[in-house]
Parts: structure tokens; sequence; C-alpha cells
């Protein structure tokens, strides 16, 4: 533990695209990540504010929704005045260079158009974009076998996953892991504490393992439950989405879930170099790390893969473990519903160091630092409430996702609403909203509940300054029978 007053390193070691299940699979094999695990604490229910790359983790590095960020599109389908990072808006590194921290950015970045993260408080640039990291780019030709390739009328054939000719440490994962590596060496021979985020592009689609990681999946349920959902009572644009991914076979499918959790096995041998790196400088203790990731991944989950159309928990329920000094718990879960873009609120306030951002997401710094697991369950009971928002991509779908306890309602600006029940219905095939009439709210109480908590999500929105949606009472623009001044009794 550092001594008194000695400020904690941090380490970020963030996926692109992992699924909170697949993580916990056995069909994955993460014994580096386990082991994480069971130093500090395992977040059951954090959530994505935004299932998209660049919208999340602008909301990660600056702890807004992305409404108050502006990024509210993946970066590269848009024009750059469309998706420019809105002025003003602080970013937690600089919080951090503030409080005398050396801060180092190595991989991907994704998070804003102009790809600098220099700009943004980070003092050593190693993102896939930079000098750095264009040198030690290696000219092994790698070439992918038993590709599964998703086709269409009038679309281009991309490749949904395959086998890799090359090892990870050849393909951007390992390159990413060495730079990390050779940074944190340099970074702990200097006199500051410091900040390393290391972000690797993997699992996102297409899904590359190498051949070895494939044959290492053992067997097991390897096709999600709900594969063959038939997206009755659901929004009928979740149907056309499922579509683009009708034509695979059940071989297919278990290819590519098999691929995908080879490459997350190889994600954990990669991120555990740097985990044993900490041991062996002897800073383990005096180091926190976070695991996380921007968004989860479908893998199949309602028929589909990607994330985007669909408000799956397959895409918005996302891994997020922290260990190390000031983390007291070992081995705990929490429920406490917590919102990535909280993260460095918390971590911060954890660290020591004076936070200036005012976000969207409170800190969950006080389940972090509980003592034991009974105190965790009392802290997370005051993190009842979660929400997030998807603007769309190529096409604009507005979408907001309240979550209340076990209640997760999914207001859509683009058809009927969605309302489940987590606890009951936890792969979400039952669209309450959809059951509503006289007979079923009298048997269930449904159609009370379901009116609180369009109440209580019209607040919340009313809280973080969602404008769009609040100031909606223009007769035009309503979609819904219940708007924005309701409140419940």
């Amino acid at each position: 533990m550092p001594g008194s007053g000695v400020k904690p390193n941090i380490l970020f070691l963030m996926c692109d695209q992992l699924q909170k299940k697949a993580l916990e699979s056995p069909l994955s094999r993460t014994p580096h990540l386990d082991r994480l695990a069971s130093r500090g604490v395992a977040m059951d229910r954090a959530y994505t504010p935004n299932p998209v790359c660049s919208p999340a983790r602008a909301s990660i590095l600056t702890g807004k929704l992305p409404h108050n960020h502006n990024v509210m599109w993946v970066t590269h389908t848009m024009h750059r005045d469309q998706v420019r990072m809105k002025h003003g808006v602080r970013h937690a590194a600089e919080d951090l260079v503030r409080a005398g921290y050396e801060t180092c950015y190595v991989g991907k970045w994704h998070a804003e158009p102009t790809e600098r993260p220099a700009d943004f408080g980070w003092t050593r640039d190693l993102s896939l974009g930079s000098e750095a990291m264009r040198a030690t780019q290696t000219a092994a030709p790698d070439s992918v076998s038993h590709g599964v390739e998703i086709g269409g009328i009038g679309y281009d054939s991309g490749l949904l996953a395959g086998v890799s000719s090359l090892p990870p440490s050849d393909r951007p994962l390992g390159r990413i892991v060495d730079a990390a590596r050779a940074q944190l060496n340099d970074l702990h021979s200097g006199c500051c504490p410091w900040c390393l985020f290391v972000s690797v592009p993997e699992p996102h689609d297409p899904f590359v393992c190498s051949k070895e990681a494939l044959d290492a999946v053992p067997d097991g349920q390897l096709l999600a439950a709900t594969w063959d959902d038939s997206l009755d009572g659901r929004p009928s644009v979740y149907q056309m989405a499922a579509t683009a991914f009708a034509s695979l076979t059940p071989y297919q499918r278990l290819h590519v879930s098999r691929c995908y959790h080879g490459s997350v096995s190889e994600i954990d041998t990669q991120f555990g170099l740097l985990l044993e790196d900490l041991t062996a400088l002897h800073i383990d203790d005096s180091t926190i790390v976070v695991l996380l990731t921007d968004h989860g991944e479908f893998l199949g989950a309602h028929g589909m893969y990607g994330k985007n159309v669909g408000a799956w928990e397959e895409a918005y329920n996302v891994p997020l473990i922290v260990a190390g000094p000031g983390v007291p718990s070992r081995g705990a879960r929490s429920r406490a519903r917590v919102g990535t873009h909280g993260i460095f609120p918390s971590i911060l306030n954890l660290a020591g160091v004076p936070c200036s951002i005012r976000g969207d997401a409170p800190s969950f710094h006080d389940v972090l630092s509980a003592t034991d697991q009974d105190a965790i369950d009392e802290c997370g009971s005051a993190h009842r409430t979660g929400l997030a928002e998807y603007h769309g991509g190529r096409y604009f779908l507005s979408q907001r996702v309240y979550y209340e306890d076990d209640w997760k309602l999914v207001w859509n600006g683009f058809d009927m609403p969605e309302f489940y029940d987590l606890a009951a219905d936890p792969t979400e095939c039952t669209n309450l909203s959809a059951l509503r009439g006289p007979a079923h709210e009298e048997r269930n109480g449904i159609g009370r509940e379901y009116r609180r908590v369009v109440s209580n999500m019209w607040r919340e929105l009313e809280r973080v300054g969602d404008a769009t949606l609040v100031q909606s009472h223009y007769f035009g623009a309503r979609i819904s029978q219940i708007g924005p001044s309701y409140r419940s009794s």
C-alpha cells in the first residue's frame, strides 16, 4: 500500500466489445482476470451509457452522457463537425495531470475524430495513429482461414469470424500490450504517480483468434439461449436487423462463438503480462487496476451479432472489475447499478485526486471502498437507477434506456416502448409494455409499475439536461401517451 499522502498508480485495461457473459463463461479461459477479480470488486450491474464505441468512450473519459459531450455517433461514419467534442467539457486525465500524475494512453482511442489523446490530458500519446505506435507496426502478413462471412443482396460481404495465421503477439493486441509494458517500466522508473490506459481493439468483430486459442475452447453451450428468438412483441426494426444474420447455419454460429471466446482468452493472456509486470515490480499493492469495456456484444442473442439496433443486456450490461489500494474487499461482487461514465470520478475519489468533472453518473467510490460484502451490499442499495442513450448510427434511432432495480425501460422514438423485469425475464423475451391491457394490468399491476418507472425516467432525463426529449411538448413531437410532465402518484 502507498504510504500516507502517496497517491496510487492507476492501470486501465480496456477492451472493445467485451460481453460480460462471455468473460464469465468457462468457454473463455481467463485465469489472470479471474485472479484480478479475486483481489477486488466485480460490478455485476455495470452498464454502458451507449452501445457504440465512440460515444461510450467519450462518456468514460468525460463522465457525461453523449448528448452532453456531443459525440453521439461513431466517428468514422460522420462529418467531424457532427461528432466534435463539446468545448469546455472536462476530461479526467486533465485532473490527474493537475494532481501530479504522468498520464499515458496506449492503443485504440476512437473517442473523438482528431485521434489526439494529448489534447485531452494524456501526456504520452501511444494511440494507434501516433508516430510512436506506427513505428511498432509489424510487416508480418496475416491471413484468415475458416472464415464466416455475412453477405446480402446489395451489401458487400464482410468477415464475421475466422482463424488468424498469426499469434496474438504479432497482431495489434500483442503490439499494444508490448508498448504498454515498455511504458509501464519507464513510468515506474520516474518519480511521479502514473495513470496508464491500455486499450485493445479485441474482441470486436471480426472475431479472430489463433488456431491454438480456438482449439482450447472447451465443449459447452456455445449458442445464445435466445438465438432463435422470434422477436414478437418487440420493435419491428429489431426484426429487420436480425435478417442480416438469418442465413447463418447453427454450425457457423457455433464457429463464430468459438472464435469470440478464443479471442477473449487471448486478451486474458496478454493482459496477464501487464499484471505480472506489476507483481515483478512490486507495485501491484500500490496500483489501482480497472478492467472495463466500451460496450458488449450480442454474440447471437436474439439472432443478432454486434451491437447498435437492439437494447439487449448483452450490449449494455458490461464487465467492470476494480482492485488495488482503497479497495479492501477481496472477491466481492456488487449489484449496484453503475454506469461506466462514473468510473473516472470513482477512481479519482479512490485515489484522493480532486475531481472537477460534473458528471451525469454518480461516483460509486463508496461501493469500492466498502470493507466487506455486507458493506458493499449496503452501499449498493444507494445505486438503484441508471440511464443510457442511443442515437443510432447510419440510421438515426432515438432511444433511452432507464434502469430501476430489476425494471428496464427502453423508451423508443421509432416504435413501441419496451419494459422488462430482468429478475423474472433476464433474457428480455417478454416485453411487458406490449402486453399491457385491462386484464393484464389488473392481474399483475404492470400498468401501475410501468407508469411509475416512466415518470421516474422523465425526472432523470430532466436532471441530466436531455432537452431533446424533455422539451417534446409540441404536438407534432408527441409519439407517446405519457409525456415529460407526467408524475406518478
